[in-house]
């Protein structure tokens, strides 16, 4: 995983850039290797052809791993339609989504006052993950 966020911003491009690149060898090969030449000579270019294939394949197999899967209920921006970083939050942000949470959780305003509704029903997430971002 790149360190900064400029090279994630161009992560996917290079990794589709690599990928097309890399079927467009294998087509080469594919092409190249059926044309009249030595039987060795044949199997050794679709071979190579076979192995460019499956390496644009495994290309696009990691962007499809380095992509944000799940938005982060605290970090996501409708806006952007991404998660954002958490150094980038302002208080406006966490403020709204905040509101948010808490309004998908409560039933009656006064729920809020008379019980504990943050810690019934397992509202933390799995393994009290928002606990933190709550706090």
């Amino acid at each position: 995983m790149p360190k900064s966020l400029k090279e994630s911003k161009y992560m996917p491009a290079i990794l589709i850039g690599l990928a097309v690149l890399c079927v467009g060898g294998g087509i080469v090969f594919f092409i190249t290797g059926s044309q009249n030449a030595v039987a060795y000579r044949r199997v050794l270019m679709n071979i190579c052809g076979g192995l460019m294939v499956f390496l644009s394949l495994l290309l696009l197999y990691l962007l499809y791993l380095t992509r944000d899967a799940e938005p982060n209920f605290f970090l996501y921006d409708p806006q952007k339609r991404r998660n954002i970083q958490p150094d980038k939050l302002t208080f406006s942000i966490v403020n709204g989504r905040m509101n948010f949470f808490i309004s998908q959780i409560v039933r009656d305003k006064n729920d809020l006052w008379l019980t504990d509704v943050l810690l019934q029903n397992n509202r933390f997430g799995y393994r009290g993950v928002y606990k933190p971002l709550v706090a």
